[in-house]
């Protein structure tokens, strides 16, 4: 009876096992620890990834298109669910640059670790609406549901008033200072490389550099329905 009970346990422990595991791989990745949410307006959701030199995340689930800001690269390996780590990449991506990830044709469950010397740092805003088939010719990166224009402005010059049809994610991508004006006051001062803010959809603003040197700005519609928002 002895025997036959702790073979029992035994089993009990191995199907907790299994279970475990497979609700680390359905994880959403801004449930993960290292991928904080840090903005949700469904259908949308922004989330910054941070992680340290010599760290690693758990195993997490991207589901979603969604679409990346670098803010402070470094070499990352990666690993798919059962199987063996990839990576690094060649050559480090550019702080400021954009990167698009359909994961609603291609889901991934992996986790990823940074072997390199510079904390990983990335803006990661993630799109759960159908989209929209319009497009932006002016735009840098343009689909079905983002557009994003980059804009670099010297000391005291302005982007213009100006509207979007869906909401829009405004971030610092250098260093210096800037600001958002909506209804001629400023409503998102921006001071570090980083810095972002939530616009919603049909709110005239313009873009303003405020400090002593170039700064450079990244302006990103998500192209969809979505409820007003905050600033960080």
């Amino acid at each position: 009876m002895k025997r036959r009970g702790a073979g029992v346990w035994v089993v009990v422990a191995f199907l907790l096992t299994l279970q475990c595991a497979a609700a680390e791989d359905n994880l959403p990745v801004y449930r993960e620890i290292r991928h904080r949410l840090v903005f949700d307006a469904p259908p949308f959701k922004v989330f910054n990834a941070r992680i340290a030199p010599g760290d690693r995340s758990g195993f997490h689930a991207h589901r979603d298109p969604t679409l990346y800001v670098v803010i402070s690269p470094a070499f990352m390996r990666t690993r798919e669910a059962g199987g063996e780590w990839t990576g690094p990449q060649a050559e480090l991506a550019k702080v400021g640059a954009i990167e698009f990830r359909d994961y609603g044709q291609i889901p991934q469950n992996h986790q990823v670790e940074n072997v390199g010397e510079t904390e990983f740092n990335m803006l990661g805003i993630i799109n759960e609406s159908t989209g929209d088939t319009g497009k932006d010719p002016a735009a840098e990166f343009d689909n079905a549901w983002f557009s994003a224009r980059r804009h670099r402005l010297d000391s005291s010059a302005v982007v213009p008033e100006h509207t979007h049809k869906y909401p829009v994610v405004i971030v610092q991508v250098s260093e210096g200072r800037s600001d958002v004006v909506e209804h001629g006051w400023p409503v998102a001062p921006k001071t570090v490389l980083g810095n972002w803010s939530w616009h919603a959809a049909g709110v005239a603003h313009t873009l303003r550099n405020t400090g002593a040197t170039e700064v450079e700005i990244v302006e990103i519609e998500l192209k969809g329905q979505s409820m007003s928002g905050a600033n960080k």
